[in-house]
């Protein structure tokens, strides 16, 4: 077995956490060690699995590219909250022999692509695993769109922007926006509003099957631009569609500790 170890080094500076699993998987299985993400898609190439140390965040970034090489994802937490890299520091000998050994489960999370549509034609593509949000690109800014599922006209937002989210991004964005939390293994997207400027805008909740169809309505200076798990993409003008659908590709999560979604809900939001 070939084990790719990536690490964002900002949360582990002098890899002391990259040493210790180093130290332990050293003899035990084959490695390869990287920090920089330029080369993270060559090393997905050549390895088997990946262990990941960072917070969610990073993990959202290696997820976009190693759930194209089908490769489950054993998350080391260095961040905060740690939904999704699930090992805590103190845990990671127990954990790492615990893989090492397969006794473990694969959680696989369901992702969804965006297209941004210009005159009838794709311009970018994205993936996410969290949320793809079109979202007012500077402050004190509203954008107007339009919101259709599978072509029918649902109803229209003045907001800071909207939300679509997997039911792993239900824990994130789009439950700062007041949306719901929903069991993560579950397949379906949320579409949140982002302060609206209305009494009556409410989520929505569709089945996976649907197209989703965001339009740009008004011209508002330029403002609105499209997000996909945080990394900023195309900006978006008046007549531009990012149209939203599930995705073929799923994110597998190495799972050893044992904690259901809602233990770990429990742990993390407890405050």
């Amino acid at each position: 077995m070939t084990v790719g170890i990536y690490t964002n080094q900002r949360k582990d500076k002098d890899l002391e956490i990259t040493n210790r699993v180093v130290q332990f998987l050293k003899d035990k299985c084959t490695m390869a060690l990287l920090c920089d993400f330029a080369s993270f898609e060559d090393m997905c190439k050549n390895v088997d699995s990946l262990i990941v140390l960072g917070g969610d965040g990073t993990l959202l970034r290696v997820a976009r590219i190693a759930s194209a090489f089908d490769l489950p994802i054993l998350g080391i937490n260095l961040g905060t909250i740690g939904f999704m890299a699930e090992v805590e520091k103190d845990k990671i000998e127990d954990c790492l022999t615990r893989f090492l050994a397969d006794d473990y489960s694969i959680e696989q999370r369901f992702m969804i692509n965006a297209s941004v549509v210009r005159g009838g034609e794709i311009i970018a593509r994205y993936n996410a695993l969290n949320d793809i949000v079109i979202a007012a690109a500077s402050f004190k800014k509203v954008v107007s769109m339009n919101l259709y599922v599978n072509d029918d006209f649902i109803t229209s937002y003045d907001a800071d922007g909207v939300i679509a989210a997997t039911p792993t991004g239900s824990t994130a964005y789009s439950l700062s926006a007041g949306g719901p939390i929903t069991d993560s293994t579950m397949e379906l997207i949320l579409i949140t509003p982002i302060c609206p400027h209305t009494l009556s805008s409410r989520p929505l909740i569709l089945p996976p099957d649907k197209k989703i169809a965001v339009e740009i309505v008004k011209d508002r200076e330029h403002a609105a631009q499209i997000t996909a798990d945080g990394r900023e993409g195309e900006k978006l003008y008046i007549g531009d569609k990012v149209v939203i659908t599930a995705s073929e590709l799923k994110t597998k999560l190495i799972r050893v500790n044992g904690m259901n979604f809602y233990e770990i809900l429990r742990k993390k939001m407890s405050n």
